[in-house]
């Protein structure tokens, strides 16, 4: 079987909260890529003995723990794994005006030093597409 052939089956298992299906087909697929993705494979390993044992999935990522309200014991911010986006299709104009207000942005002490407020919002209009 194929990896991407457990992809299906990894997702149907986590939306029916499946837990030990989604242990189990993690495990293949980490078996699976050991090879070609040594590191990819050895976080997966990671993160399944760490929900078998009812470790939080997060340690794996070497993070400092949350901080947590101390009445309600309820974390004060919510981790997530960033998500690769696809840089967007625009023409050279539109590009260039998005990489000036984006600049400004960056360099936003300057212009306040200089009694400059810079735009903090940028509107985009046209066609999709």
């Amino acid at each position: 079987m194929i990896v991407y052939e457990l992809i299906p089956k990894l997702i149907r298992a986590a939306l029916n909260n499946d837990k030990k299906a989604v242990e189990s087909i993690s495990l293949m697929i980490g078996r699976k890529i050991k090879k070609e993705y040594p590191q990819i494979a050895s976080e997966i390993m990671q993160i399944t003995a760490n929900s078998s044992v009812g470790a939080d999935t997060l340690r794996t990522l070497d993070l400092t723990p949350a901080p947590v309200d101390r009445e309600t014991r309820s974390q004060l911010v919510k981790v997530e794994e960033p998500i690769m986006v696809e840089e967007p299709i625009l023409s050279p104009e539109v590009w260039h005006q998005l990489k000036d207000f984006l600049l400004e942005r960056e360099l936003l002490e300057r212009f306040l030093e200089e009694d400059i407020v810079p735009p903090n919002s940028i509107l985009l209009s046209g066609k999709p597409g």
